[in-house]
């Protein structure tokens, strides 16, 4: 198993201090929005998130309000985001939440796993932010980023890697003391200054 340095590790949190993009869903540890923002950025831009992620909470400010909603209205103020599936499904895993749990869903990795259009992504990004939990976060942007640093060959076959690259990550959650930690391994691709990315350094 490879090892991660400590240095780095603290490198990639003073680069993400520094070069991190000011958006609407990182002022808060508040789970809802946090989760609101992971569906929507699922397949969107994050310019286009951010123009509807504001109305859409100014219109269910809060998980009841999106669990009392009709589809109808939440469909509506989907609008401009596409693959209305993911808004359906958000509707469904708000009404089981605030059921089951009102407005303080668990922390719970396997109640999130099993709503719908959640998987383990979602759980792992959303429990990080509003829980601090140390879970990895396995997708596209982080898989290429630990196989250019560590020179891993054939990383566009994600399957045969996913175990790898999640265990590799607890090890990087391990030396990590919050989510500020974690976030830059996720949003490091699509920053302006992506080319200063310190793991550039160490990975000569």
């Amino acid at each position: 198993m490879h090892k991660i340095p400590t240095k780095t590790v603290q490198k990639l949190r003073r680069w993400f201090r520094k070069e991190m993009r000011v958006l609407p869903w990182r002022a808060t540890r508040e789970i809802y929005p946090i989760w609101l923002s992971e569906v929507m950025l699922q397949q969107t831009t994050v310019e286009t998130v951010k123009s509807r992620f504001a109305s859409f909470i100014e219109r269910f400010p809060t998980l009841s309000d999106l669990a009392n909603a009709s589809e109808q209205d939440v469909l509506h103020q989907w609008q401009g985001l596409g693959y209305y599936s993911r808004a359906r499904n958000l509707h469904r895993a708000a009404k089981t939440i605030v059921s089951k749990y009102g407005e303080e869903p668990p922390a719970d990795a396997d109640f999130w796993t099993a709503l719908p259009g959640v998987g383990r992504y979602i759980v792992g990004a959303v429990l990080a932010q509003a829980f601090e939990q140390k879970l990895p976060i396995v997708e596209a942007n982080t898989r290429r980023l630990w196989a250019r640093f560590l020179a891993i060959a054939k990383i566009l076959n994600p399957q045969p890697q996913k175990n790898g690259f999640g265990r590799l990550q607890r090890k990087f959650c391990q030396k990590s003391r919050s989510v500020n930690s974690i976030r830059p391994v996720w949003s490091w691709e699509h920053s302006s200054a992506c080319q200063k990315i310190p793991l550039a350094l160490d990975a000569h």
